[in-house]
Formats: structure tokens, sequence, C-alpha cells
């Protein structure tokens, strides 16, 4: 099951990378890479979140909760930081990674949270 939405998240992050490509004439180049920059971390992260999660299937509500909880504060603390490398250290455009990251993110945690649910009606928790 995690390959599946595994593999959907990581199709869907291709998709992206598609389109910033198309329109990096529009974009630039910093903008581009930005958001290309939040779009795969985004990818990472959602990927790192569903592994995390099943290994929480097995275990108690307790460790389960907690692996799904790590898997978010996690991520979110992991983008913060980028964020602010990328805003202090870097050429490349700060607000279209953020725009990247966190739309994706959304979207990614739609995928996240139907895994769970599936995950844990198929007495795996």
């Amino acid at each position: 099951m995690i390959a599946r939405y595994s593999g959907t998240v990581l199709l869907l992050a291709a998709t992206g990378f598609v389109v910033l490509w198309m329109w990096r004439d529009r974009l630039g180049e910093a903008a581009t890479s930005g958001a290309s920059v939040g779009l795969g971390l985004a990818a990472a992260g959602a990927v790192a979140a569903m592994i995390l999660t099943a290994w929480g299937f097995g275990r108690n509500q307790q460790k389960f909760f907690a692996a799904l909880m790590l898997g978010i504060l996690g991520r979110l603390a992991l983008y913060c930081g980028a964020l602010l490398y990328v805003g202090l250290r870097t050429s490349l455009q700060p607000l279209a990674m953020a725009v990247a990251m966190l739309g994706s993110y959304v979207v990614f945690q739609v995928l996240e949270l139907r895994f769970a649910v599936k995950g844990l009606k198929r007495g795996r928790g």
C-alpha cells in the first residue's frame, strides 16, 4: 500500500517539475529553482512521513500517534529551516519556494491522511 501512495506523491511531484520546467522562461531561473527545491522537499517529506506512519500501524495507539505527529512536526521544522537558509544564504527566491512547498504540502497531506485511514481500516492499527 505504501508503494502506491508514495508513487502517487512522486508522480505528482514529477508533474510539478515538468510544469515548472515548461514555465521556466516566465518564472525566471531563481523562482524556478526555488520552486523546484520546495516541491522536492515537500515530496521527500511526504514519503518520509508515510514511511513513519506505516511503521506505526502495527504499534499501540500512543506509538502510532507519536509517529504521526513526529512526521508532521519534523517536516514543518525542516521547512522552516530550509526557508531560512534559502532566504539568507542563497540567490533562490524564498517566496517561490514557500508557495511550492506549502502548496504541495497541502496536496500531499490529503494523500497521507488517506493512506493513514486506509491503513487503519485494514486492521493494522
